[in-house]
């Protein structure tokens, strides 16, 4: 008796169990391989009892042909284009260049890192200023009119230190 109710309590489930993995290989898995094995024509409709990875499979390859027939027509419209040479451009003389631009006063810098508003350092990596209601990193340019960038702080003296395009500093407390 306990050999029947034994063989009832396992038996079942595990039949279970491998009919429902044998319908799931049937089903899905097989119609996959036998769908990467050998393609349907791309022009084959495709039915609803196809399983969806299978029309999934068809319709990627579809794409993935009409994108291969796009690229190939760039490519030979690139190969035309580089067959060409280029038009032959006329050569200008060369010109004095001329550094252009305010020359900068050391003192209207310092002025002007005087008015400078600064409500904040952030000090990490990357240090940072709150200055005239802006974060700034260091580096990048405060005042564009003179090209004052703040460049960086000093936290012994509590002086931040700014670089004007001349490379000449100018300082200023926190």
């Amino acid at each position: 008796m306990r050999a029947v109710a034994l063989a009832l309590k396992w038996g079942l489930p595990v039949a279970l169990l491998l009919g429902g993995t044998l319908y799931f290989l049937r089903d899905t898995i097989l119609p996959v391989i036998n769908e990467l094995r050998h393609p349907s024509k791309p022009e084959a409709a495709h039915p609803a009892s196809t399983p969806t990875a299978v029309r999934a499979l068809q319709q990627t390859r579809q794409v993935i042909a009409q994108n291969d027939s796009r690229v190939a027509d760039l490519d030979r419209v690139l190969v035309e284009d580089t067959a060409k040479p280029p038009p032959a451009a006329p050569v200008a003389a060369a010109a004095s260049v001329t550094p252009s631009g305010p020359v900068l006063d050391a003192s209207a810098c310092q002025r002007a890192v005087d008015r400078l508003q600064v409500g904040g350092i952030y000090e990490g990596s990357p240090l940072r200023a709150h200055i005239n209601g802006r974060i700034v990193r260091q580096g990048e340019v405060v005042d564009h009119s003179l090209g004052l960038r703040f460049d960086g702080i000093d936290p012994l003296a509590r002086m931040m230190i700014f670089r004007d395009p001349a490379d000449e500093v100018f300082k200023r407390r926190y």
